[in-house]
């Protein structure tokens, strides 16, 4: 399911209660098939990001590269 503009959708395990952006069909942690997509604010604190310019050859296929890095980050919320 896409994101509107402004929204932030990821999901959570109803098992173990894993939170995961983007949303997963299937929990990473216990692996159980048991998600709800969960909504979220886009309120948070950002407390650690990476930006990799230099990709693995699948995302680099994909189309990332050095002009269109892979941005990732951790949260607090």
């Amino acid at each position: 399911m896409p994101c509107q503009a402004g929204e932030l959708i990821g999901s959570k395990c109803l098992d173990c209660d894993e939170v995961s952006i983007p949303q997963r069909e299937i929990c990473p942690v216990c692996h159980s098939h048991e998600i709800e997509i969960e909504n979220f604010s886009g309120k948070g604190e950002l407390v650690a990001y990476t930006v990799i310019s230099v990709p693995p050859v699948k995302m680099a296929e994909a189309g990332y590269d050095s002009k269109n890095p892979i941005v990732s980050g951790s949260l607090n919320w």
